[in-house]
This record gives structure tokens, C-alpha cells and sequence, in this order.
């Protein structure tokens, strides 16, 4: 999902929470700022088409959220010693876990974090920020070309991208030359 279509589906959620309705295309130009019926029209139909919008047909305001399934969590497993393997009833609602504004999604190249554990092919989820703690797994933007996921520092009038791997050097950049546009949320490995 690309960003526009993030914006659109994060107003029209917002919406349909506040009002019980669906906003009509138009509240949904005004609302992401956009000029265009048409281009918004398309991204609702891609949205429609990849499932993540459902449309009565018809209908004006006939927009509406899918309803998301919930895993069953059945208990906890221990990853040291051996515990007592007690069935619990519960669901865990991923989506609501993931619920963060502007959420977006990286499929992670190379092997530059693996000691993060964060390995080629995985899938990270990336919050959008400008700043970050130091220490934090963000995705930097050099000179305003190429971006790369790694640890920042920044001290002494400069900022570090740290790999976690020893065969990746730190990389020492002037401030204005690094940009932040996001920090690592959570990282998700499928191995099916």
C-alpha cells in the first residue's frame, strides 16, 4: 500500500468511527488535501480491488471496512526452560496492535541488521517520524536519494547509521544530509 492510499484508508477508518457513515469522495479530497476526483476515485477502486475497502453498490456513502479476523491465542510458549503448556482462550487483534497513523511497510534488502535479527527478505513496519532517539532503527534518507534502515546517533554536530553487523562499518554524515522519515515499529518474518 502506498502512502496516498495509507492516507485514504487512516480518513476514511477516522470517519466511518466519528459519523457511523462512509465520507463521500469529495470529504475524502477535502480530507487528505487532494484536487482530483478522479485520482481519488482510482485509489478507492485499488483499495477496493486489494480488499482493504468493501463498496455496497448503489450507494453513495457506501464505503465500509472489512471486518478483521483475530488469531486465537492459544497460550504462551517458552523459548528457555520448558513451562506447563496451559490452553488459554483469548484472540489477539493484530489490527488493533497495528492501529498507528501513517503506518507503512519496508521489505528489508541485505543482511546490514541481522544482529538485530531483522534478516534480508523480512518485513518491517515502519511509524513515520522526523526525529528518533539515538539508538532507535530508523529509515534515513541520504542526501535525499537513497534510503537505508540502521541505528542513529547523533552527537557532536554529526549523525552515525549504525549497521548490526561487524561487516558493515558505521557511516558518519553532517546532519543536513540525513533525513528521518520513520522508526521501526515492528518487524514481521514469514516462513511459509
Amino acid at each position: 500500500m502506498n502512502k496516498t492510499e495509507s492516507q485514504i484508508l487512516s480518513f476514511i477508518e477516522q470517519y466511518l468511527e466519528e459519523h457511523d457513515y462512509s465520507p463521500s469522495v469529495a470529504e475524502i479530497m477535502l480530507g487528505i488535501g487532494y484536487k482530483s476526483r478522479g485520482s481519488v476515485h482510482a485509489y478507492i477502486e485499488t483499495l477496493v480491488g486489494k480488499g482493504l475497502l468493501l463498496r455496497e453498490p448503489g450507494r453513495n456513502r457506501g464505503l465500509s471496512l472489512p471486518e478483521k479476523p483475530k488469531i486465537p491465542l492459544l497460550g504462551r510458549i517458552a523459548a528457555g526452560m520448558p513451562i506447563e503448556a496451559i490452553p488459554e482462550s483469548e484472540s489477539l487483534d493484530f489490527y488493533e496492535r497495528l492501529n498507528c497513523p501513517g503506518l507503512y511497510q519496508l521489505i528489508v534488502s541485505g543482511d546490514s541488521m541481522i544482529d538485530a535479527g531483522i534478516c534480508d527478505g523480512d518485513s518491517v513496519l515502519i511509524q513515520p517520524a522526523q526525529s528518533a532517539p539515538n539508538g532507535a532503527i530508523v529509515v534515513a534518507l541520504i542526501d535525499g536519494e537513497n534510503a537505508t534502515l540502521k541505528r542513529i546517533y547523533q552527537r557532536d554536530g554529526r549523525v552515525t547509521l549504525k549497521a548490526e553487523n561487524p561487516a558493515y562499518a558505521p557511516q558518519h554524515y553532517p546532519p543536513e544530509r540525513v533525513q528521518i522519515q520513520g522508526v521501526l515499529f515492528c518487524l514481521a518474518r514469514f516462513y511459509r
